[in-house]
């Protein structure tokens, strides 16, 4: 099958530095042109990171079907593998950030493409799991990401709860404590005592729409990863 996707060198690539690599997956019935004029997340990154911005061919992407025989998974690890060695990404800053179906594959791919994903960043979305409520006994087969997970309380088309689940899961398979301290922008708080920061982001009266100051959170978690 043939795929369309936007790449996008930050304005300080100059060929020799590594610099983060981002997918940017869409919500159902959207493409990655119509994300990438929603999230300006490139100009809160300075210019400092890639950017990919895959279209589904079928308008939607598969969150349900085993890892190995997933036509969105296949595609992804295709994009990345091409991508990195065309340009200089830096293979332990590699993030999925998704919308609404877009966060469930970005979830997903934490979950079984955590070898190759150092962290996901998922609005109004859910998972690991396809299973709502996730199932107790779940576990991803690959090591944990660091996350960031959105999700308002009046959301009437992915609940609440998918969110929850997200945020629950990742803190506790990174040895999160249960206790949290409130971090920018409010109302997110950061999960104690991780071995990946884990961030969760409830937002009170939130619709099913990009909250805008995710943009700098997203990119907060980015630069985090950076070596110092």
């Amino acid at each position: 099958m043939k795929y369309s996707y936007e790449l996008v060198l930050g304005g300080n690539y100059d060929g020799h530095s590594r610099l983060p690599l981002v997918v940017v997956f869409h919500g159902d019935w959207m493409s990655g042109a119509q994300i990438r004029a929603w999230l300006w997340l490139e100009g809160e990154s300075g210019g400092n990171a890639i950017f990919i911005y895959p279209d589904s061919p079928s308008g939607t992407w598969d969150t349900g079907t085993h890892a190995g025989l997933n036509a969105s998974v296949a595609l992804v690890d295709a994009l990345v593998t091409d991508v990195s060695s065309k340009y200089c990404v830096d293979a332990n800053r590699i993030f999925a950030w998704g919308i609404s179906r877009g966060g469930f594959l970005a979830n997903f791919l934490g979950c079984y493409r955590g070898d190759t994903f150092r962290g996901i960043i998922s609005n109004s979305g859910g998972g690991p799991s396809k299973d709502y409520p996730m199932a107790p006994d779940f576990s991803c087969p690959t090591q944990p990401v660091t996350a960031l997970v959105i999700h308002g309380n009046a959301d009437q088309t992915i609940g609440f709860g998918s969110g929850l689940d997200s945020a629950t899961y990742w803190a506790e398979a990174n040895g999160c404590k249960t206790t949290t301290t409130p971090t920018d922008p409010g109302p997110c708080v950061t999960y104690d005592g991780c071995r990946q920061p884990v961030i969760w982001c409830a937002l009170g009266g939130w619709p099913h729409q990009l909250w805008s100051p995710s943009v700098h959170a997203a990119w907060q978690l980015i630069e985090s990863t950076a070596a110092h």
